[in-house]
């Protein structure tokens, strides 16, 4: 920050440029490996009976259910998920750290989705 380029354009995103299918299969890791935690611990018991396996498989299709309606709705057109193919790129963030001198406390997008995961509130706390 010391020696700014007046006009210069900066991308601003982690060191390690993925797609968005790697980013969103990484979180959904993330998510399933807590939801599969708490599953665990709340129907040990009931997993044992008819009940408690038709529950499980029940959430199990709602969870999935929910995600592809999550990506429907970030095509904002109501198509099926498979069709729906955003634009998406990947760019460096070389420019703005050799001239900026910046560093990032999370330099990889898994590093920073595992942080929020683990609770992690900055800059919000």
């Amino acid at each position: 920050m010391l020696q700014p380029c007046p006009g210069s354009i900066y991308n601003v995103t982690d060191d390690n440029p993925a797609s968005r299918a790697e980013v969103m299969a990484f979180a959904a890791s993330l998510l399933r490996s807590s939801s599969d935690a708490a599953m665990s611990n709340k129907h040990s018991a009931d997993r044992r009976t008819d009940a408690g396996r038709q529950e499980h498989i029940a959430d199990g299709i709602y969870s999935q259910s929910a995600a592809l309606q999550v990506v429907d709705a970030m095509c904002n057109k109501g198509s099926p998920s498979s069709v729906c193919k955003p634009a998406e790129k990947r760019v460096s963030n070389h420019k703005i750290k050799a001239e900026l001198g910046l560093t990032w406390d999370f330099p990889s997008y898994a590093e920073g989705l595992s942080a929020i995961h683990a609770g992690d509130m900055r800059p919000f706390d």
